[in-house]
């Protein structure tokens, strides 16, 4: 017997985002049905989040492929949940594009950034009612995002330079409390210190690789090993395993550099005037058709004649590839041979370096010094920086490393991470990355008070803000000020009351006007060295909290694939 009207009026109707698409055999989700999909599945993000939040927050457990570890790491929590429901998947998606960006330029914040969108969203969802209420509230989120994200207006008053205190706190801080691993990135960062400031002048470059022993204990700790990279200049590459051995003591070659797939034509101009001396080509990959003739040719000829072979092929490695050219075509002072540049290569003046090739995948240049740094293209490039600055934090960032790594003011430090599974080993790694991330982050821009305290204080009134725009502000200060809400909500649990947060954010000793860290633990304020944060990380996590509420404000209709419009078992159901 089917329930009457009246029992049904008890139960709420769930998972019905679709109905309207089958109910009217369309492929559009409308506008209601998709707000209502979009909150929901940002509403299970943010519980699943909120528990791992602060010094108090919980491990979570994460299973994958029979293996599984703990971690109370935001990212690898948010990275590791997963959605049946293919629309509530696209949010997901959406919503981790954005967290991405903060994630890869100064390490964690992922919890932080959706915590406080969640805050912001509630403040500012009561202030829209009509479309254009929502479109101005839409312009000045714009506004104030571009302006956090411009790095020129960070007040150098306000932020101090990363010393050694400050480093240790911040790798603590961004390891979890997780000792082990900061007393090794410590020494595997191996700071360069200013004797008389004790300010950090540079640190290396932490690379880490995964070994994985399935004959540890799962319960015994993760094992680190340090190696110190060699070379002033380094490239990933990928080359034939034979030729990299021959090179693993210093050697001495010629460079020659190809920004395309090498093909017969680059060949026949290559071979043509060649002597024989050692040659790697660096190029972007090698034609097929190269391979199998010409190559193996000349490897046949060398054979035969009982002579070694002196051209090593070698494949540029990198995210970035083009832009790895032109550096390292900078640093060896020679040209990159293109398509449209064909011609016979003047062997004779092709640059000459000391080289060794280490784990068979990085090509170290032994012999620059200083007066090799390329000090003209290093101010090319800090110019096209600051020409960028406003459009894009991310492509800031990606000069900035550029710059590092031509000033040569960075080398690198390889930590091999050896578990018992490949989950556990790739959390470990994730965290190294989140590390080092935010120390170099804190290098280049300094360090400012844990806890946002600096973008609340950037989020100040200006004279030209409107009574919406300082609204608007007023409603992301109070979101930050929920943070710490949050945090003190999971230590005390239900004993917690207002008033316990309020003696440390209102008043005069209140720590967004003494601009001093608070340590939650102790419940105190303290120097910013105890408990620091990237000057850019603080920035970084609020504008995109705000991304992320602009994409929840904005959330409209959604026409989907045709292919997926038959029903997928979610036509709704009920419960009490």
């Amino acid at each position: 017997m089917f329930p009457s009207n009246e029992e049904l009026e008890m139960y709420e109707k769930v998972y019905d985002y679709t109905q309207y698409s089958h109910d009217n055999h369309v492929n559009v989700i409308p506008e209601a049905s998709f707000k209502k999909l979009v909150h929901d599945t940002f509403h299970t993000i943010t519980d699943t989040l909120r528990g791992t939040y602060g010094p108090y927050g919980s491990t979570m457990m994460i299973s994958d492929q029979s293996q599984t570890t703990t971690t109370k790491d935001g990212y690898n929590v948010f990275e590791a949940m997963g959605f049946s429901h293919h629309y509530k998947r696209m949010v997901y998606l959406a919503i981790k594009k954005i967290c991405e960006r903060v994630n890869r330029n100064v390490g964690d914040g992922t919890t932080s950034c959706i915590l406080l969108a969640e805050k912001i969203f509630n403040n500012l969802n009561e202030m829209v009612k009509t479309p254009d209420e929502k479109r101005h509230v839409l312009d000045i989120l714009d506004k104030i995002e571009t302006d956090l994200q411009k790095m020129e207006l960070i007040n150098p008053k306000e932020v101090k330079p990363l010393n050694m205190d400050a480093m240790k706190g911040l790798i603590n801080l961004a390891s979890n409390y997780d000792e082990s691993l900061t007393k090794t990135l410590i020494k595997a960062f191996n700071p360069v210190v200013d004797k008389e400031t004790q300010i950090i002048q540079s640190v290396r470059n932490v690379i880490p690789e995964a070994d994985v022993d399935y004959s540890i204990s799962p319960d015994s700790n993760t094992m680190y090993a340090i190696e110190y990279m060699p070379g002033q200049y380094r490239v990933r590459v990928n080359m034939d395993v034979e030729f990299a051995l021959s090179m693993v003591n210093p050697t001495k070659v010629r460079l020659i550099l190809y920004d395309h797939a090498f093909n017969e034509t680059d060949w026949l101009n290559f071979i043509e005037g060649y002597d024989d001396t050692k040659t790697i080509i660096l190029a972007r990959t090698f034609m097929k058709s190269f391979m199998d003739s010409s190559w193996l040719r000349y490897l046949k000829q060398k054979a035969l004649s009982k002579q070694p072979v002196n051209i090593i092929l070698a494949e540029l490695k990198g995210s970035d590839i083009q832009n790895e050219f032109k550096d390292l075509a900078a640093v060896l002072k020679t040209d990159i041979h293109t398509l449209v540049t064909a011609s016979p290569i003047d062997h004779a003046n092709l640059p000459e370096h000391t080289i060794t090739i280490y784990k068979n995948n990085c090509l170290c240049l032994m012999d620059l010094t200083k007066k090799d740094i390329p000090t003209q293209y290093i101010e090319m490039l800090e110019l096209e920086m600051k020409k960028e600055l406003s459009k894009s934090l991310v492509k800031h960032q990606a000069y900035t490393d550029r710059l590092t790594a031509l000033r040569m003011i960075s080398k690198d430090t390889l930590i091999s991470v050896r578990g018992s599974s490949s989950l556990e080993v790739k959390m470990v790694m994730d965290k190294i990355d989140d590390c080092t991330s935010i120390v170099r982050s804190a290098l280049e821009y300094g360090i400012v008070p844990n806890l946002l305290v600096y973008g609340y204080k950037r989020l100040g009134w200006k004279q030209k803000d409107d009574k919406l725009t300082r609204k608007i502000k007023q409603a992301i200060k109070d979101s930050i000020v929920g943070l710490f809400e949050d945090i003190m909500k999971s230590k005390y649990g239900e004993t917690y009351k207002p008033e316990m947060l309020e003696k440390y954010t209102k008043g005069e000793n209140s720590i967004y006007k003494r601009f001093t860290s608070f340590d939650v633990i102790n419940e105190m304020t303290c120097p910013v060295e105890n408990l620091p944060t990237s000057t850019q990380y603080d920035l970084e996590v609020i504008a995109a909290s705000i991304s992320i509420v602009k994409y929840l404000l904005t959330s409209r209709a959604l026409i989907f694939d045709a292919h997926l419009m038959t029903p997928q078992g979610d036509q709704g159901h009920y419960k009490i």
